[in-house]
């Protein structure tokens, strides 16, 4: 016989199983309540194909003792099936993908060793693997010959365990995805970890703080040289130095494909920078390069120019805290009028001031591709965001912006208010503390009248207050898209939430709104209750004081 089968979306389904067997049989019975772990509904097999679905479903729940969802099953016969036979079917015909936690993390491996080459995907973590589920798991890994996908990271995994699972993963041909970030590898570890230049189909290999120094990652980028398809590397937060940098030039020499490149707090140097310089320019696949926390300010202007301006086709950047200052800033622009594809910008904890801000305008002007800019705690200051203004007026796709923390007051959020007005794709806008007042508000209101893309809106920690509201409400009344609304330390009354009730109205697709730290009080609360009631679509309302 076979089972219908049918997912239905609605998690934090708890509880027996409802329907099954003789007892308690409803009159109509149509569908089955099971509990089911919630990374086990990817895919559903098709219906021809299963002849004890109700079985396979029991077992499954049994032997992974996961968190539950709901799906709906039609029961249309039974059948006497070994257990291991069943599961092994199931997942082979749905491509399953298992995800297992720490409560079912021993059964569920015994599970998985029955299914042979069926899994093609395995996330185990933060589940905390001891030395005896690293045995089991290792024994898996050897029959899993079509394993694609292994997430391994948060699991304390140190230079004894890699040494149990290394000749396992050599032996996974198929692997193209690799995250072991967040364990203990160290130097020992890296080593044994050469084996993965066996793994000739990798893609993606994630190695974040891991405890990983120059020596053990001049030792693994040996083997890495073998794997010509990477193409996204993480090896962030990992005190590489110029050392370990230098042979990942030599690495990035014979990866030709790669697309994604984190190597923030690594510890780059001038000499690293050099190194980096002289190869980038064979990068050409290159896209993604995060090289925050990194002494950026110690580099000479040659080598910023020379690793930027060698990535001709990069479209994210980021380079968050790297102690970049006007000086550096000025150099830094010069690199990036070559990288005319940029999309994605983020200089934020960097102190470039006005003055970089003048030298980033100019250059930024000239992105058209630009749709991400992040400057959160910049320094800008009232000038800054004059320079800024007219630079971000010519950047028509721009959608996401974030100038928090800046000083802009009146005059800057004025200022920048010009540059935005009109925009027809700006979805994100954030002017968190910025000692914006009532005389800010109304360019801010005349911005968002003209912005109708605007979904996220923040301009909490600001002075703007009941008289700056009257002249703000009339902005957001435009906002027909705006999803969410920050306005939490603003010193707004319940005169400003009156205010705020009117135009709130025509806000239909509101869901979350944020008035915290205010003093609007009952009358205020009141009245915003009154207004509120039509934005079915609200789903978070903070009033709390």
């Amino acid at each position: 016989g076979g089972g219908g089968i049918q997912a239905v979306r609605k998690p934090h389904v708890r509880g027996r199983i409802k329907g099954c067997g003789r007892k308690g049989r409803r009159k109509r019975p149509k569908t089955t309540l099971l509990c089911l772990p919630s990374t086990l509904l990817g895919r559903i097999w098709p219906a021809e194909r299963v002849a004890a679905g109700l079985k396979v479903c029991q077992l499954l729940r049994r032997e992974l003792n996961e968190n539950v969802r709901r799906i709906a099953l039609v029961k249309r016969a039974k059948a006497d099936v070994r257990a291991d036979a069943l599961i092994a079917d199931f997942v082979r015909v749905s491509h399953l993908s298992v995800a297992l936690k720490w409560q079912g993390l021993p059964a569920g491996l015994r599970c998985i060793a029955a299914l042979k080459s069926a899994l093609i995907q395995l996330d185990l973590r933060d589940v905390g693997l001891g030395n005896q589920e690293t045995d089991t798991l290792s024994e898996v890994l050897k029959r899993c010959k079509a394993l694609r996908c292994l997430d391994l990271s948060g699991n304390k995994i140190d230079a004894k365990k890699v040494d149990r699972l290394a000749g396992a993963l050599g032996g996974c041909k198929a692997l193209a995805s690799l995250d072991l970030s967040r364990n203990k590898i160290g130097v020992t570890g890296a080593e044994r970890l050469v084996v993965l230049g066996q793994c000739k189909a990798l893609v993606r290999l994630n190695l974040m703080d891991s405890g990983i120094d120059a020596r053990g990652f001049c030792r693994l980028a040996e083997g890495l040289v073998g794997c010509k398809a990477l193409a996204h590397l993480d090896v962030s937060v990992n005190p590489i130095g110029d050392e370990g940098v230098g042979r990942l030039a030599g690495l990035l020499c014979e990866c030709v494909a790669m697309a994604q490149l984190d190597l923030s707090n690594i510890g780059i140097g001038d000499e690293g920078a050099e190194r980096l310089a002289e190869v980038f320019g064979r990068c050409k696949a290159l896209v993604s390069l995060d090289l925050s926390k990194n002494c950026v300010w110690r580099w000479q202007a040659e080598s910023i120019a020379g690793v930027l301006g060698g990535c001709k086709g990069l479209t994210h950047l980021k380079l968050r805290n790297s102690k970049i200052n006007a000086k550096i800033a000025g150099t830094l622009a010069d690199a990036l009028a070559q990288c005319t594809a940029l999309a994605h910008l983020d200089l934020k904890l960097n102190w470039i001031g006005s003055k970089g801000a003048e030298r980033l305008a100019g250059v930024l002007g000239g992105c058209k591709a630009l749709t991400h800019l992040n400057l959160n705690n910049t320094g800008l200051g009232e000038e800054g965001a004059e320079r800024f203004a007219g630079a971000l007026g010519e950047c028509k796709a721009l959608a996401y912006v974030n100038l928090s923390n800046n000083g802009l007051g009146d005059k800057g959020a004025q200022h920048l208010a010009s540059g935005f007005e009109g925009s027809r794709t700006l979805a994100h806008l954030s002017l968190c503390n910025n000692g914006i007042g009532r005389e800010g508000a109304p360019g801010l209101a005349r911005m968002l009248a003209g912005c109708r893309a605007l979904k996220h809106f923040d301009v909490s920690h600001n002075g703007i207050g009941d008289s700056g509201l009257e002249g703000l409400a009339r902005g957001l009344g435009s906002c027909a898209a705006l999803a969410q609304l920050k306005l939490n330390h603003n010193g707004i009354g319940a005169e400003g939430a009156r205010l705020l009730a009117t135009v709130l109205r025509d806000c239909v697709v509101l869901a979350r709104l944020d008035l915290s730290s205010n003093r609007i009080g009952a009358e205020g609360a009141e009245r915003l209750a009154e207004a509120l009631g039509g934005c079915k679509a609200l789903a978070h309302l903070d009033l709390q004081n």
